[in-house]
């Protein structure tokens, strides 16, 4: 091997020994921020949220949709809305304990005229091994929530998307129908909010979920998952909290 060769070879192992060791490491971060329970494990993400959109400021006076992967994986939210000005505030992999750490941040800090929050699924499933929450848990989160809202944004209308049924979370599947009960009990109780029944389209006449909705993982929705949810929430946000008259 002559010793160009050579110092190749030793380059090549050098960076794949580093290389490797940065993709464990990131590996670990990631295993770790999904099985926590703590809020400042997403702070390195919501920054990295706050500087791109620092570029594309995002005027008072829209709609913010809060929540976890499915509203982080909703890359055509801004043009299904349309009209309806919108703004996704997903980060995959949350609880709704942690985004109602990070509503001021999320929400508040971009004075909408309503918010569409879909949470609680990660709770509920104890991600990774972490701790799982039962149905009773998830109203006091959103209500903190909505009172952190409300002290700010007296006006501002919240909606619940209800939690789907994963086929392959069928293990929380009578959880999520309690959790989706309570909460949308909670909302009846003030004008102010508003439940939104996503579930009972997107199960077949027997309550099983419908699989073509849905990616291969039997978790996050596929093209047509999202299609079925924008016919559900953009009428409902038309009619409701339509863009103020110019």
């Amino acid at each position: 091997m002559t010793s160009v060769a050579a110092e190749t070879v030793a380059a090549v192992k050098v960076l794949l020994r580093w290389g490797g060791g940065v993709a464990l490491a990131w590996l670990i971060w990631v295993v770790y921020r999904l099985r926590s329970d703590r809020a400042w494990v997403w702070w390195p993400t919501l920054s990295w949220m706050r500087w791109t959109q620092r570029r594309m400021p995002f005027a008072p006076g829209g709609i913010v949709f809060a929540g976890s992967s499915s509203i982080r994986y909703w890359q055509s939210l801004v043009s299904d809305m349309a009209p309806l000005r919108v703004l996704g505030q997903g980060f995959g992999g949350s609880k709704l304990s942690q985004l109602a750490a990070w509503t001021d941040r999320l929400i508040i800090s971009h004075q909408p005229r309503a918010v569409v929050i879909y949470s609680g699924e990660n709770d509920l499933a104890g991600v990774l091994g972490s701790q799982r929450r039962t149905a009773e848990d998830l109203p006091p989160l959103f209500e903190q929530i909505c009172r952190q809202v409300h002290s700010r944004l007296p006006e501002t209308r919240i909606y619940w998307v209800s939690m789907k049924k994963p086929p392959a979370r069928r293990e929380i599947w009578s959880e999520i129908d309690r959790a989706n009960e309570l909460l949308s009990a909670y909302c009846a109780g003030d004008s102010r909010l508003g439940a939104i029944d996503i579930l009972t389209p997107m199960c077949d006449a027997w309550g099983e979920p419908r699989s073509d909705l849905y990616e291969w993982d039997g978790i996050h929705l596929n093209q047509s998952g999202y299609a079925l949810w924008t016919d559900i929430i953009r009428p409902r946000l038309l009619a409701e909290s339509p863009e103020p008259a110019a």
